[in-house]
């Protein structure tokens, strides 16, 4: 486990977070790759692994593979998931709009000075707004058997199997797809609308189709 007293260079992280960046991709780590990412000359990075390698972050044996110990793989997760961390709380959190490599670039910089009580305390605000937007839409969003007579829908969602999904998207039912409720009888069928006909589905089904006005 990462030792939060532990204080790494910047320099150590950002090669530590390329690895398990490779690592995560199932490439190889070798130092051609890594000269070429950091763009610095091969013997720099050779330089680097071999302080890496005493500090125990890394195995490296010259024009071998490099492979990172636990210690290292954990310690580039953490830098990667701070990093992943500030450009979602960038984007999609404050809403700024740069072009993505100047957001790399910012999160780059955040990566480096965030505590993990900061990323967390981020982390924790992100998934509070995704919670709030997901409850927003869900309230935004009615069974198929709630549509009065004459009201245009969109499918939301189904919540079927497989084989009843099937048959509803031959009909034209499908997520997304603009419906129109046409009939409903009191206990029976509910007649929509869809783009290729009409069609009567049963109460039942009805039930499990999710629409949103």
């Amino acid at each position: 486990m990462v030792d939060k007293n532990i204080k790494v260079s910047e320099k150590v992280e950002e090669y530590l977070e390329i690895m398990y960046r490779l690592k995560e991709k199932g490439e190889k780590i070798t130092t051609t790759v890594i000269a070429s990412l950091l763009k610095i000359s091969p013997p720099s990075v050779t330089e680097m692994l071999d302080k890496l390698a005493k500090q125990g972050y890394i195995e490296h044996e010259r024009y071998k593979e490099i492979i990172l110990t636990k210690k290292g793989e954990e310690y580039g997760k953490k830098i990667l998931n701070s990093h992943r961390t500030w450009e979602i709380f960038l984007i999609d959190f404050l809403r700024i709009k740069v072009p993505k490599d100047a957001i790399h670039e910012t999160a780059c910089k955040l990566e480096h000075v965030s505590s993990s009580e900061i990323i967390e305390g981020i982390s924790k605000l992100i998934e509070k707004e995704a919670i709030e937007q997901d409850e927003t839409k869900q309230k935004n969003e009615i069974s198929l058997t709630d549509m009065h007579e004459e009201n245009n829908c969109t499918v939301a969602k189904i919540y079927c199997g497989k084989c009843c999904v099937d048959q509803l998207e031959n009909l034209g039912v499908t997520s997304g797809k603009k419906i129109k409720v046409i009939n409903k009888q009191p206990y029976g069928p509910i007649t929509i609308e869809t783009s290729q006909s009409k069609v009567s589905i049963g109460r039942k089904i009805a039930g499990n189709i999710c629409v949103k006005i």
